[in-house]
């Protein structure tokens, strides 16, 4: 669709219809980046603006790959979404099989990232695997920004993978959220990938009022540096 600023489903191929899928797992993270802020209603989303001030947060798109019938179209989403105009992509899913890459993935990223401009965010994944053991895509591509989980004392998450090749960690247990029915609580690298993604959308907007250009980089620059090596502990 030319200029939509809704979503696809392209998963079932229903356009707009019905971008629910097959779980909320999308509106948890919808409402992680843009949930209304100071409106006293439910959550507040990382970049969800001011609803006492009137002041609008981001614009959200949905691009439907988990669906009722049909899991697929990765590559098209992320094409559509940044052909649309989308500044960030957020990514909450991740090949569950270490070392796989489609040559159509790497292509459509590369064009998203290079072509198109823009900040694309993935899940780090939850096997609590070191990147050294395995590696797994998209999030493991050095031009996207890989985000792992911490937990609710700042260290990380059990489940979240790790290593040099993650960018930045969030919140990522017992994390509450929109969802299709009202509000929910989970954990997951899913859930972190949208706290960062939301951030770098705060940055591209105060960019764009001082007229600067906005870097992924600034985002890990300023957080704190921590790598959990367990080396040491392999005896």
């Amino acid at each position: 669709f030319v200029d939509d600023c809704y979503g696809y489903n392209h998963a079932d191929d229903l356009g707009a219809d019905d971008l629910l899928g097959d779980d909320s797992h999308g509106s948890i993270c919808a409402g992680l980046v843009g949930a209304v802020s100071n409106n006293g209603l439910g959550v507040a989303g990382v970049a969800g603006g001011d609803g006492g001030k009137k002041v609008p947060g981001v614009r959200l798109m949905t691009s439907t790959t988990f669906g009722n019938v049909d899991t697929a179209w990765f590559e098209e989403a992320l094409v559509y979404g940044a052909d649309m105009g989308a500044d960030v992509s957020s990514n909450s899913w991740g090949y569950t099989s270490p070392g796989v890459f489609p040559a159509s993935m790497r292509a459509a990223l590369d064009y998203v990232l290079a072509d198109r401009h823009t900040a694309v965010v993935f899940a780090a994944g939850n096997d609590g695997e070191k990147d050294t053991d395995v590696q797994f895509y998209p999030a493991f591509y050095d031009d996207v920004v890989s985000v792992g989980a911490t937990d609710n004392a700042d260290n990380r998450a059990s489940f979240s993978n790790y290593g040099t090749s993650i960018d930045i960690a969030a919140p990522g247990v017992d994390i509450v959220s929109t969802s299709a029915f009202g509000y929910t609580q989970r954990s997951g690298t899913s859930f972190s990938c949208p706290i960062v993604a939301g951030t770098l959308a705060l940055g591209l907007a105060l960019a764009r009022r001082l007229e600067h250009h906005v870097d992924t980089n600034n985002a890990t620059a300023a957080a704190r540096d921590y790598y959990e090596d367990d080396d040491d502990d392999d005896d």
